[in-house]
């Protein structure tokens, strides 16, 4: 759980430094896309020690996506790919992670696991958003007539699945702190 509190610590940076750039007047687009590449790990290392049998898959599979992610990087624009990219995997890393704590059945009562929660709510967010940074060339043109309005739409829409990751994060680390580990079903 000390890395999903450093997924958070790592949005709170970018949105900081984002604010700052914004301030000034510079463009912030970068951080969007670099962002990525932290989600990417972050996600690895969270689900990699939640299923240590597999941590050596999801370093792979991480690091493919990373060469992949850097080949979409921009520092101009926000990248549709390193968006998209950075969804896909974590929808596949928290969906197998899903699969398998159902098919083992590793807890007594799903409801007081801590990454469960966690994991329900980053797939909320990223398939909440994945469609939104798919179709993102569209959404962040801002030539047409109407570009700021169906943007501000969709950033909020995507802001408000943020929340609710929020919140349900919120819940698993309480689950975590609580220190109840008779969740577990033993092996003996």
């Amino acid at each position: 759980m000390k890395w999903v509190v450093i997924f958070f610590l790592s949005y709170f940076l970018k949105d900081s430094i984002a604010l700052v750039h914004s301030l000034k007047r510079e463009n912030n687009l970068y951080l969007f896309n670099l962002l990525s590449f932290f989600e990417i790990g972050i996600v690895a290392i969270i689900y990699g020690f939640g299923m240590p049998k597999y941590a050596k898959k999801f370093l792979w599979f991480a690091v493919g996506c990373l060469v992949i992610n850097l080949l979409f990087y921009s520092g101009q624009t926000i990248s549709v790919g390193n968006l998209t990219l950075t969804r896909l995997f974590i929808i596949i890393t928290v969906l197998i992670y899903l699969n398998n704590l159902l098919n083992e059945a590793l807890i007594r009562n799903i409801l007081r696991h801590d990454l469960f929660w966690v994991s329900a709510g980053l797939l909320l967010y990223a398939a909440g958003t994945f469609f939104i940074f798919l179709f993102g060339k569209d959404l962040f043109n801002f030539g047409a007539a109407s570009a700021y309005e169906t943007f501000d739409f969709y950033w909020n829409f995507q802001e408000i699945i943020f929340i609710i990751f929020c919140v349900l994060a919120t819940i698993g680390l309480h689950f975590s702190e609580a220190g109840d580990h008779s969740n577990l079903v033993s092996n003996d």
